[in-house]
C-alpha cells in the first residue's frame, strides 16, 4: 500500500517516510534499476562516461563564476 502511494506521487519510499531527504523521481528510480541490470563491464562503461560529463559540467559551472 505505501509502494503504490511513493509510486503514485512519483517519490521514491525512503522518501516518502522520512528516511531521506533526498528525493528521486520515478524515471531516475527506473534508470538506476535500469543501470544494475547491466553486466558489469557495461556499468562500467557509463560510469566512466558519466563521471567526464559531469566534470566537463562542473568545470564549465567554475568558469562561468
Amino acid at each position: 500500500m505505501t509502494a503504490k502511494l511513493a509510486e503514485a506521487l512519483g517519490v521514491s519510499l525512503d522518501y516518502l517516510v522520512g528516511a531521506t531527504e533526498l528525493e528521486l523521481d520515478n524515471h531516475i528510480l527506473q534508470i538506476i534499476q535500469w543501470i544494475q541490470q547491466l553486466p558489469d563491464k557495461g556499468r562500467e562503461h557509463l560510469f566512466y562516461l558519466l563521471d567526464n560529463v559531469l566534470q566537463n559540467v562542473k568545470a564549465k559551472q567554475a568558469f562561468a563564476s
